[in-house]
């Protein structure tokens, strides 16, 4: 695993852990802790109990009877006991919920590492071209963010720990998302052309000095890609099968016979 995506994946498991504990609220059952300790030993001294049974009584009477009869002291300490109680539960219900809703948990943590990066490669799409591509660059340990919309895809991206956006890489809010503006290339891998073509003018909209390169499976699109602003078109279906005949045939390794075609000028 590239060296980039691994300290991430560790960051956001150690980020999931954090926030899923709540130190403040660990922070808040131990001051109901105290309040439970301090009504007990309340009760004990206004009532003359021994103070485990005075918190035995407490706690009993703050979970399941009524304090209808109950001398003064007992009826407002467990009636703070019960609104303390109350308080907390009510705190963390909030803080779990706001978490999620905020995506605190995990989201917060991906949006801050790709918000820092720079210099780094945007993938636009998660297919078997595009994978294989991420693969390369994690073995390396080069920086990049992949942006896909499939959500069997992302939750796989999620669980590996692979800097991703989630949506639509035509969309120029998403390619800001992944750091467009601030990134050294970008690959997009759609399968159809028309998309990629999209995605190219906007990346080089966004950042007229960004590397393009794409993916076309017609030779008559390639031109089309170049005037966009690609840099590199690959057709990789077409060197898929003279890499295959290369090797079948045993031709030299500098045979260049391939279809990855670079811009002039």
């Amino acid at each position: 695993m590239g060296g980039a995506a691994t300290v991430l994946k560790k960051e956001l498991a150690r980020d999931v852990r954090r926030e899923i504990k709540f130190p403040k609220t660990r922070y808040l059952l131990l001051v109901l802790l105290a309040v439970i300790f301090m009504g007990a030993v309340t009760l004990s001294v206004a009532s003359g109990k021994e103070f485990s049974g005075a918190l035995m009584t407490l706690s009993c009477n703050a979970v399941w009877e009524d304090c209808a009869g109950q001398d003064v002291v007992h009826q407002a300490v467990t009636f703070m006991m019960g609104l303390t109680a109350m308080g907390l539960v009510s705190f963390i219900v909030v803080t779990t919920i706001d978490a999620l809703i905020e995506g605190k948990i995990g989201g917060g943590r991906m949006r801050k590492a790709i918000s820092k990066m720079k210099g780094h490669f945007v993938i636009c799409g998660y297919g078997r071209v595009g994978k294989t591509v991420a693969d390369m660059m994690r073995e390396t340990g080069t920086s990049f963010v992949v942006i896909e919309q499939n959500p069997a895809i992302v939750s796989d991206l999620k669980t590996k720990g692979i800097p991703h956006v989630e949506g639509d890489g035509k969309d120029p809010a998403v390619l800001e998302r992944a750091g467009v503006k601030r990134a050294r290339g970008l690959v997009t891998v759609f399968g159809e052309d028309a998309d990629n073509v999209f995605v190219t003018l906007t990346a080089k909209e966004l950042n007229p000095n960004i590397l393009v390169a794409s993916r076309t499976r017609n030779s008559a699109v390639v031109s089309k890609l170049h005037r966009a602003g690609a840099e590199i078109v690959v057709m990789p279906e077409i060197v898929g099968g003279r890499e295959i005949a290369r090797e079948m045939l045993d031709l030299d390794k500098s045979y260049r016979g391939t279809m990855i075609f670079r811009r002039k000028g």
